[in-house]
């Protein structure tokens, strides 16, 4: 009997060291876990902080490109007008260029029309010289008809009668 107390002494001894060693790896397992969940909970704690921060910087860049973008359409707001304003001064330009053109072609007829008007005018001058130098033939005709006897009488008829032509051309 007491080499059977002394064996389950021995037992005993050994599932209580046993115990023991599982309760320290147990003790250990428990500060592990403790420490893998302050470590969790930080990386948590910094991730939420982490989160917070990129949330914010969204936002800011959500702003700054709603401001980007306001400032876009307001440069091409001004682009637009730029470009409205430019065609119009082209729309204008061209019609100075077409009035221009216009003006300088009724310019162009005018002179010919002047050019004309001198040829016209030195043309009809001329033959009005021409006529009262030249006299008419039916007056010369009478005068040679005429007796060469009544020469002063007949230099008194072609006198009246150039004078007569003279005046029908004016």
């Amino acid at each position: 009997a007491r080499e059977d107390a002394e064996k389950k002494k021995t037992e005993l001894e050994a599932r209580l060291k046993q115990f023991e060693d599982e309760a320290k790896s147990a003790q250990e397992a428990l500060a592990r876990s403790e420490e893998t969940a302050r470590l969790l909970e930080e990386q948590a704690r910094q991730a939420a902080e982490d989160s917070k921060r990129l949330e914010e910087e969204r936002a800011k860049a959500d702003e700054e490109k709603e401001i980007a973008k306001k400032e876009a359409e307001s440069a091409m707001t001004e682009k637009e007008k730029l470009a409205l304003k430019a065609e119009e001064e082209e729309v204008r330009a061209q019609k100075m260029a077409a009035d221009a053109k216009r003006r300088a072609e009724e310019a162009t007829r005018l002179q010919k029309q002047l050019e004309e008007a001198k040829k016209e005018a030195e043309m009809a001058k001329l033959h009005h010289q021409q006529v009262v130098s030249t006299p008419p033939q039916s007056m010369v005709k009478e005068s040679i008809d005429n007796d060469e006897s009544e020469v002063g009488s007949s230099d008194l008829v072609m006198d009246s009668n150039l004078a007569n032509v003279g005046s029908e051309v004016d």
